[in-house]
């Protein structure tokens, strides 16, 4: 069995249209811990909509910036 952690595709967009990224479940929980999101991981992926996805991926620039000043 593989360690490598599965990454799930989203899609969001910027000024120039739409493009995809890739999460893993762990980020997910992360991300909705964070913003204080009471939801299942499952229920967030199956409901989100672009904005969401935006500010989550928004959310993962921002963080890794900050994992990177430490």
């Amino acid at each position: 069995m593989s360690n490598k952690t599965t990454k799930i595709q989203l899609t969001t967009y910027n000024q120039f249209g739409e493009f995809h990224f890739y999460v893993s479940r762990e980020e997910v929980q992360t991300y909705l811990d964070d913003r204080m999101i009471n939801i299942d991981i499952d229920d967030f992926l199956d409901e989100c909509t672009s904005n969401d996805t935006r500010k989550l991926f928004d959310w993962i620039k921002e963080s890794s910036k900050l994992k990177s000043l430490e």
